[in-house]
């Protein structure tokens, strides 16, 4: 594909299909009249699978779906978190992980490529917190790392940015010591790290890589390039971003623990 050339991104809020929520009747229009290069979904579309903002054509589409989800839509997949966190967990040396995961996680995936490896993860170390009430993670955390439990993992993976803060706030109030007592990992969408307030590995995907892999498909698909149905951005450690000669310059990034 292309060199992403510049372009004017404009930002649309609260979409779900439906007349009169957040600014969907605005981005419908705009739809509809053809005033946009291209669509970018941050989220699966998948409430607005029958509205223009899918069916209409000759709109160039991609966003974070799976391959042939919506017609038209190249797939934008995020692979390889979870065996990046359990490959780093076994590099230093860790065996009993616990997991805290969103409710929209599969726990089963989660443990079964863990035991694959030889880690052990018991069923009381696998931890769910709904997505939309993180302070829940803090005494979660609390009482999965308690001092007072014999049975506690030796690595910890918190697996949503969202929960990062309430979490490790947990591991904090547990006294739980980094690394003599367990090792933390914890999501992150880069280029902006959620606090932690304890150290923690931060391991997750960069938003500017995934923006630059949705333009450059849109460029393509408007210059009438060949396309591939999926494209892939790969979890990366923080360390890794930071080398990165194109990301290198974050400021959010810098000092961060």
């Amino acid at each position: 594909m292309q060199q992403t050339t510049r372009s004017d991104l404009s930002l649309f809020y609260g979409i779900n299909g439906q007349s009169g929520m957040g600014d969907t009747d605005e981005l419908l229009r705009l739809v509809k009249s053809h005033q946009l290069a291209g669509l970018i979904f941050t989220s699966n579309p998948w409430l607005l699978a029958k509205t223009p903002l899918i069916t209409e054509p000759d709109i160039p589409r991609v966003g974070l779906a799976q391959e042939g989800e919506f017609p038209g839509v190249t797939a934008v997949n995020l692979p390889g978190f979870e065996e990046r966190c359990l490959q780093e967990m076994c590099a230093r040396g860790r065996r009993r992980v616990g997991l805290i995961l969103t409710d929209h996680q599969d726990a089963d995936q989660w443990v079964t490529l863990a035991r694959s490896m030889g880690i052990e993860v018991r069923p009381e170390w696998v931890q769910t917190v709904p997505l939309f009430q993180p302070a829940l993670a803090r005494n979660v955390a609390q009482l999965l790392m308690s001092p007072h439990y014999s049975q506690r993992p030796d690595g910890l993976i918190i697996a949503d940015d969202n929960l990062v803060p309430a979490a490790t706030a947990g591991l904090a109030a547990a006294g739980l010591q980094v690394p003599d007592d367990a090792d933390v990992i914890a999501h992150t969408n880069f280029p902006w790290p959620t606090p932690s307030a304890v150290a923690a590995l931060r391991i997750g995907f960069d938003s500017r890589a995934i923006l630059e892999a949705c333009v450059r498909v849109i460029d393509a698909k408007r210059a009438g390039e060949d396309v591939p149905p999926v494209v892939e951005v790969t979890a990366q450690t923080e360390d890794e971003i930071v080398r990165n000669p194109l990301f290198r310059n974050s400021p959010a990034l810098a000092g961060e623990s």
